[in-house]
């Protein structure tokens, strides 16, 4: 398997080194003007190359872009009709011989504006018969026999969508455009959900004093917060109920390991406490608070104030972003 991964990885690589940017620029000025408008982009391919077109197809739905998967059999019989003069079709055939796609071409050339083929043959006819041509060549397949598409559909597959990806680019798409077309399942949730939407409200959180001491910061960090576990910190405010800062479990671990266990009791919120904690407005979503905790530098942290008009109201941990796939 090790060996069949590592086959595939050279062929990649040594893709994207024959890569050529002219091709690739005529692809994403095809995509875009079909997107300005109003067209589709159509994908196809017969066996397995259809399943890697059927895939493409949702990768450029996901970013917004309207794309289907037209099957060269039924498109003769009738679904070649859902083709347009703005729309863009990307074929994919290993040989670029593929006899239900050559028979598809001459139709299909006539109805829309531009086609792109993935190939492995750039003297195929399918090859000389688009406007754009991606060469795939591999050497051979990661199959022990040589015989079963997997290589070259990995190496098809993976253009597809860099080819989707620096469209994205190309367009701007940001985390809210892409939100849209994922309103389900977790992805959608950390996307559309924003920090105000999950986060603990600022009294509902474990408090400590100042002046308390160890036992007392123990038992505040482990208490259950809205029926859940601790959330692994606890907030320190002074005599003027202002806060001061907050105690983690790092914190914690930091403070017990500096002093030796006969000091533990001279060991008070104040002097262990993190001040100025990180923090967050509230409208921003959920993955740009997850994002910000994992790339604190000089390393990750596990929550974030809050803050509306710069004002702490609360706080978000990455337990609450990541608990909401359950």
């Amino acid at each position: 398997m090790k060996d069949c991964l590592l086959h595939d990885s050279k062929a990649l690589k040594k893709a994207s080194e024959k890569l050529d940017k002219k091709i690739c620029d005529k692809a994403l000025t095809a995509l875009n003007y079909t997107f300005e408008n109003k067209g589709k982009l159509l994908l196809s391919g017969v066996g397995k190359s259809g399943i890697v077109a059927r895939k493409i197809a949702a990768t450029f739905n996901s970013l917004g872009y309207p794309s289907l998967f037209l099957n060269p059999t039924d498109a003769l019989h009738g679904d070649i009709g859902i083709a347009m003069n703005t729309d863009t079709a990307i074929i994919i055939s290993n040989s670029g011989e593929t006899t239900e796609l050559l028979s598809l071409l001459p139709h299909l050339t006539k109805k829309i504006r531009t086609i792109i083929s993935i190939t492995s043959d750039s003297s195929s006819t399918l090859s000389k018969g688009s406007q754009i041509h991606f060469e795939c060549i591999v050497d051979r397949e990661s199959c022990p026999l040589n015989l079963a598409p997997t290589t070259s559909t990995t190496l098809s597959l993976a253009l597809g969508d860099a080819l989707a990806a620096q469209w994205s680019i190309f367009r701007g798409i940001t985390n809210e455009t892409f939100a849209i077309n994922h309103p389900a399942g977790i992805l959608g949730k950390r996307l559309s959900l924003t920090v105000d939407d999950i986060m603990i409200k600022y009294n509902d959180l474990p408090i400590v004093n100042n002046h308390s001491n160890l036992r007392s910061i123990i038992i505040s960090i482990t208490s259950e917060v809205e029926n859940k576990k601790g959330v692994g910190f606890t907030l320190v405010r002074n005599n003027s109920s202002a806060l001061t800062g907050l105690i983690t479990d790092g914190d914690l671990r930091r403070a017990l390991s500096i002093n030796m266990p006969r000091d533990w009791d001279n060991v008070i919120a104040e002097n262990i406490c993190t001040k100025n904690p990180k923090t967050i407005d509230k409208n921003a979503t959920a993955i740009d608070a997850l994002q910000k905790m994992e790339n604190n530098k000089p390393g990750a942290i596990s929550c974030l104030g809050v803050t509306s008009e710069g004002k702490i109201i609360g706080f978000i941990t990455m337990n609450d972003i990541l608990r909401m796939n359950n």
